[in-house]
């Protein structure tokens, strides 16, 4: 009567490091070597001969070990890492697919959060330069900076005539009653004095300022000329 001999069944990680194993030793290749040939961690091929998934990194990074070493050893990696997959023994990361799905969902947490910053910073550049153009826009289009320095507002004078000093922005165009005023332009202003003359009695002068595409500004100044004024 034959003895009965129980043979192990060994599970898809134990079979697919067994087959590793085998084909190395059949081309008498040393696993150091295959390690610097393939430029991948000692550890980590030594890790899959010994069906000790765990060892490697999570994710695409050992799925990657384990294909080119299969193919580096002339062996079908699609059947071995299918094997794997199908394979429910195993323990902790790595448990079938999940081995080496992990990293994917990692570069696709990588991919999105740049997209996300990306598309903020886009944002907030659209947002900076409406805040820009309207600012360049309400420059163009509000009445430019007008200051009359003299004659004060309600002045009395014994003489017949009067200066007007004051000053603007540069752009700026200044007429007082009407009449077109030179400016002494400045880095960023512009001054103007202009002598006006006086009739006996109460005078209202107007100093007007306007940008090209603008509004204009308007400021009126009252000057009594006493009796010392001559009538012109």
């Amino acid at each position: 009567m034959n003895e009965f001999r129980p043979n192990k069944i060994l599970s898809a990680s134990e079979v697919v490091a067994e087959e590793l194993i085998k084909r190395r030793q059949e081309k008498n290749l040393n696993l150091k070597d295959v390690a610097k040939k393939l430029n991948i961690k000692h550890e980590y091929l030594e890790a899959l001969e010994n069906g000790e998934y765990a060892k490697l990194p999570a994710g695409v990074y050992g799925k990657n070990f384990l294909r080119e070493y299969a193919v580096y050893l002339g062996l079908d990696s699609r059947k071995l890492l299918k094997e794997l997959e199908a394979d429910r023994s195993f323990g902790g990361a790595a448990r079938g697919k999940e081995i080496f799905s992990q990293q994917v969902v990692k570069k696709h947490n990588f991919l999105v959060v740049p997209k996300i910053v990306r598309s903020f910073v886009i944002i907030i550049v659209v947002l900076a330069l409406f805040v820009y153009l309207g600012f360049c826009l309400k420059k163009i289009i509000s009445p430019p900076m007008l200051l009359i320095i003299e004659p004060l507002d309600n002045s009395v004078t014994n003489n017949n005539f009067v200066v007007v000093f004051g000053k603007t922005e540069p752009e700026a165009q200044v007429e007082i009653n009407g009449e077109p005023v030179a400016l002494n332009p400045g880095e960023n202003e512009s001054f103007f004095t202009e002598r006006i003359n006086l009739k006996l009695g109460l005078n209202t002068i107007t100093i007007t300022a306007q940008k090209k595409y603008g509004r204009g500004i308007t400021i009126f100044r009252q000057v009594l000329a006493n009796g010392g004024a001559q009538q012109p």
